[in-house]
């Protein structure tokens, strides 16, 4: 069996399980930095609570396991989870990346030379947890796609 999508300025015929390989690789795509990240404080907790304490946030150690947590737990639901699973995965990832986007990447609160650069960073931040809001949406909208 085949679908047709369309790719660049050509619709083309692929199989539907080259169809349906191409989201989950997105979605694992996605999930890499939260995955490295979770794992690297799980392995390194003083380093993590050192990072967090860095940000002027109280209950680093406290703070800093549940960033592991929400990484990790969050990062599997959304690749290995079914519709309600996996949407709430990604959900959650998002609204970490948009809360933590604002504590860790305040732009505006650096010298001048330096804010440019940290801008672009939480910009970056920012498409990520708007990557992860289609993500959801994609999870949450399977049942009603053929794929």
């Amino acid at each position: 069996m085949s679908s047709t999508i369309y790719v660049g300025t050509q619709y083309r015929n692929v199989s539907k399980s080259t169809a349906g390989l191409w989201p989950g690789l997105c979605i694992v795509g996605i999930c890499i930095p939260f995955l490295v990240s979770g794992f690297l404080k799980a392995a390194h907790p003083s380093a993590a609570a050192a990072e967090v304490a860095g940000l002027g946030l109280p209950a680093a150690t406290l703070l800093a396991w549940l960033t592991v947590i929400v990484q990790l737990v969050g990062s599997f639901a959304t690749i290995w989870g079914g519709r309600p699973i996996a949407t709430l995965g990604a959900l959650s990832l998002a609204g970490f990346t948009f809360l933590v986007t604002f504590a860790a990447h305040a732009f505006w609160k650096m010298p001048p030379a330096l804010q440019t650069a940290e801008f672009n960073v939480f910009l970056e931040h920012l498409s990520v947890a708007g990557g992860l809001l289609f993500v959801a949406w994609w999870k949450w909208t399977a049942g009603d796609r053929d794929a």
